[in-house]
């Protein structure tokens, strides 16, 4: 009942707000999401060549698991130590201040953004093109 109440406080008195919050659910389906979604289309092939068994594989699929979980369980404590709106740039802002905060936006709009896209829609291209071709891989130019 305490975060109703603080809720009620930090909302406007007047218009229209969101209300701030966030599940569970909410939350593990966002990151369940951005793991599966590209990466588990990217990798397979190149971990199993790489290991060169199928045991070797999956211990490092799930080592690579607990990592990113780890990874979600900071970012979840980040949040919960300092609750504004911004993420990373706000994070950054706060511990390191302007200047590392201001080049790692503006890396993530210059270079992490557009390359995340061009390789999703890189593998994207490479499936749906996969059934005209097969047997033989797609051609790079198509």
């Amino acid at each position: 009942e305490n975060n109703m109440e603080d809720n009620k406080k930090e909302q406007p008195t007047g218009g229209v707000c969101m209300k701030r919050q966030l599940t569970l659910t909410n939350g593990v389906a966002t990151i369940v999401s951005l793991v599966i979604g590209s990466g588990i289309f990217l990798s397979p092939k190149g971990v199993l060549r790489s290991t060169g068994s199928v045991g070797l594989s999956l211990i490092v699929w799930s080592l690579s698991g607990v990592m990113s979980m780890l990874g979600a369980l900071c970012y979840v404590e980040l949040g919960n130590t300092i609750p504004k709106s911004g993420g990373t740039y706000t994070y950054l802002l706060e511990f390191f201040g302007p200047w590392v905060a201001f080049v790692r936006i503006w890396q993530n709009f210059i270079i992490g953004g557009p390359g995340s896209t061009a390789v999703l829609g890189t593998t994207i291209a490479t499936y749906v093109l996969y059934p005209f071709f097969a047997p033989c891989p797609a051609p790079y130019l198509a």
